[in-house]
């Protein structure tokens, strides 16, 4: 026991001694008090070239320490072959070839790695050494051409360039090689042009739209409601102002009514657009008031007030088919004029018009007259001709069977008598 101790005490101390530089020179025959300088400085190993311990040397006695071993050397190739440490060989893992999966994700050929340096190799031995770019298998773009569009004032342009449709990066050339950034092809929108834009509010009127201001881009023709152009006015309901309605308080008369023809009136906006009609007062003709065989309020000659009647203009006859409310009437006296026009051929038809009439009044403008009864008329015993010349056609009277006198002027003259 007191063996082992006393060994462990003289390890400790030589090695207290060899840090502190004493120790025995050369074959230890004499004592040194070593002034230890590196001479070497250490250097660690890699899979390029070989690395060393650090190496010392004593500038008194000239004794090379290596503090690594704690071992001296004589001799200085002794001492730095000592202190060589091995190197130069890589760990290298194989690398097998492998397809670009896009244009995004590269492949690359078989080659070899070092696990320690991460240095690529085309060889197992690690003696051939390559690049990264070497090995790349670069993956193809799907190219199509954006071609370029104008810009306008809301929307920015840009110019034709490529773009793939993988990864939608953008190109220069369609070969995809030259890569840029969508600014430099963009080409920014215009902004909108109101300078001479501004339209003021117009009020409308009684025959024209109004529209509220508004502002017209130049360059677009655009409209907004404000000079932002935050409000795009995309339908003319959005800012017209509908037309006013007409007061139509100023009438002027055209012409009067009388017992056969309604008032007509000029009727005038009074809002100052000028506008007018002219109009029928509805129900403003008079009522034919007979006196003495004339009207007092048109001065016709007198007629059955309840006669129904009415032109046919192909014949130009007028043809007369009843009484209407006035059917008990026993005299059935026709119109000289009808409608500001002379009565001058009369059809008197069917004869259930004649029902309880004895007499018939043909007035003075009247040259042709026929009666078209379906069957017999008993009733009418008298006709009255006030024309002096008139035409009777065939069988003008035909049907009327009662019929016992027709009054006629002194002065009359039949001018025909047939079809």
């Amino acid at each position: 026991m007191k063996r082992k101790l006393v060994v462990i005490l003289l390890s400790i101390l030589a090695m207290a001694t060899a840090v502190f530089g004493l120790t025995a020179c050369g074959d230890g025959s004499s004592d040194c008090e070593h002034a230890f300088v590196v001479v070497k400085q250490s250097k660690k190993a890699t899979c390029a070239e070989a690395g060393n311990r650090e190496v010392k040397k004593c500038s008194n006695c000239s004794i090379y320490y290596i503090p690594a071993t704690m071992k001296e050397y004589d001799s200085e190739d002794e001492a730095f072959e000592a202190a060589t440490l091995s190197g130069g060989s890589h760990s290298l893992e194989y690398i097998k070839e492998e397809p670009a999966k896009s244009c995004d994700m590269p492949g690359n050929y078989s080659h070899y790695k070092c696990k320690s340096c991460n240095k690529l190799f085309e060889d197992s031995n690690g003696k051939i050494q390559t690049s990264l770019s070497n090995v790349t298998i670069n993956g193809s773009h799907d190219i199509y051409t954006v071609y370029g569009v104008e810009p306008d004032c809301d929307s920015d342009g840009y110019y034709t360039h490529y773009k793939c449709d993988d990864c939608n990066k953008l190109f220069s050339n369609s070969q995809g090689s030259e890569e840029i950034t969508l600014a430099s092809v963009t080409r920014a929108a215009f902004g909108h042009d109101f300078e001479n834009g501004y339209h003021e509010r117009v009020e409308p009127t009684c025959i024209s739209n109004g529209f509220a201001e508004y502002y017209q881009c130049s360059r677009c023709y655009k409209r907004y409601t404000e000079e932002t152009a935050e409000n795009e006015i995309t339908s003319d309901l959005d800012f017209y102002i509908e037309v006013l309605e007409h007061d139509f308080s100023v009438r002027t008369t055209l012409r009067e009514a009388d017992c056969e023809i309604e008032k007509i009136e000029k009727v005038t906006c009074r809002n100052g657009c000028d506008y007018y009609e002219e109009v029928v007062v509805e129900n403003s003709a008079l009522e034919h008031e007979f006196v003495s065989g004339k009207c007092t309020n048109c001065q016709c000659d007198e007629f059955s007030l309840g006669l129904e009647i009415g032109k046919v203009y192909y014949f130009n006859e007028y043809v007369v088919t009843g009484l209407g409310d006035w059917q008990t009437e026993e005299v059935l006296v026709i119109p000289n004029t009808y409608k500001g026009e002379k009565v001058e051929a009369v059809v008197i038809v069917d004869d259930e018009a004649l029902n309880g009439v004895k007499k018939i009044v043909l007035p003075e403008n009247v040259k042709s007259v026929r009666f078209t009864a379906n069957s017999s008329n008993n009733t009418v015993t008298e006709v009255v001709i006030k024309s002096n010349e008139i035409v009777f056609p065939e069988y003008a009277f035909y049907g009327l069977n009662a019929l016992k006198t027709i009054t006629v002027p002194e002065d009359f003259i039949v001018k025909a008598i047939g079809p």
